[in-house]
């Protein structure tokens, strides 16, 4: 797996069919679409203008004629065509772009100013040592997806743990060109970079071991289609390591009052989770799934004033208080899921 061609795994993120390559641009050979490679970044956000009346009607009978396939036959099982389209059309991404292209226009680093302002996790964090220690169980390590990348910290964690290559996955190619510029030149080898709607993943059935993303399931307006993808692309043997908000924890009780259990802000959508809602949306899309708590109050604060050793040990501690303490002083739902075999119960 060390001479990876990342083109042998793509496919089209709206129809999942396969795609040819020509002089950087891949084209659906189903539905016609078109992404490109840009120096180091596979561009396959998906275009569709919710303001062209033409593309958007071409779009909705191209699927619905093709909802027989199995990927669509999953797909509507388990969400209306409605949402469907509504993940398809969103305009919130554009009010994300928007937004920081307000920053770039002003001359600041928006991977720099996530990394400083925004994204503030060392390699002591407890969250992050929290979900990687169930990776040991993961019997391959060719290829993860760290999703909702950022500026490639957890890319860089993952590298270190084994796995020979690392697809990146972000909306925003500024935070990954940022955090790409900083690995070394032997880590670049094995690092792909990918532009993409995670609701709308490039990649065919059954071709990753790993998928990785903390801090982005509550930022998912259709968290059952995203899901579905993932289940698609995780091999049988594979697992997802994920996170989310948890709707009890006390600080976050007080956004709910003042925001509501789901809002956008910045074009940005937030949502906070329930224990029984969260495992509801997991057994909707069937997959094998467990969930804890994770992130006891002042665990984080404590991992990073007292350094990686202690960081591991406040981790395990962290993982024993969850069966006991009550939900409210935990910061994050922490779920692992696999296609078939529970790997852990509570």
């Amino acid at each position: 797996m060390a001479n990876l061609s990342i083109e042998n795994l793509l496919c089209c993120p709206i129809c999942k069919n396969r795609l040819t390559f020509d002089s950087e641009v891949f084209s659906c050979t189903f539905c016609g679409e078109k992404f490109t490679k840009n120096k180091n970044i596979y561009d396959f956000q998906v275009q569709v203008d919710d303001q062209d009346k033409n593309h958007k009607e071409k779009f909705e009978q191209l699927i619905l004629n093709n909802k027989s396939s199995e990927w669509f036959t999953q797909v509507f099982n388990c969400l209306s065509p409605v949402e469907y389209f509504e993940a398809l059309f969103d305009p919130h991404l554009k009010e994300i772009n928007e937004y920081n292209k307000k920053f770039i226009s002003e001359g600041i680093n928006i991977g720099e100013r996530y990394d400083n302002l925004i994204f503030h996790q060392s390699k002591n964090d407890l969250h992050i040592i929290s979900a990687m220690r169930y990776i040991s169980k993961i019997k391959n390590k060719n290829i993860a997806l760290d999703i909702g990348c950022g500026t490639l910290r957890v890319t860089k964690a993952l590298l270190k743990m084994g796995f020979e290559q690392v697809i990146a996955i972000d909306f925003l190619p500024e935070l990954m060109s940022y955090g790409y510029e900083k690995l070394s030149d032997e880590d670049k080898k094995r690092v792909f970079l990918v532009k993409a709607d995670v609701r709308f993943l490039p990649f065919q059935e059954s071709s990753v071991d790993l998928i990785f993303a903390l801090e982005l399931f509550e930022h998912i307006n259709a968290p059952k289609l995203m899901l579905l993808d993932l289940k698609r692309i995780l091999n049988n043997n594979g697992m997802g390591i994920m996170n989310t908000w948890n709707a009890s924890e006390i600080r976050h009780r007080k956004i709910i009052r003042q925001e509501g259990k789901s809002y956008y802000k910045n074009g940005f959508f937030y949502k906070l989770y329930e224990l029984k809602e969260l495992k509801k949306i997991l057994k909707e899309v069937n997959v094998d799934f467990s969930v804890r708590l994770h992130g006891i109050y002042f665990g984080a604060y404590l991992s990073n004033l007292l350094g990686n050793g202690f960081a591991k040990i406040i981790a395990f501690l962290d993982y024993l208080f969850s069966f006991f303490l009550p939900k409210f002083l935990f910061h994050y739902l922490l779920f692992v899921f696999k296609k078939e075999n529970i790997v852990y119960k509570k």
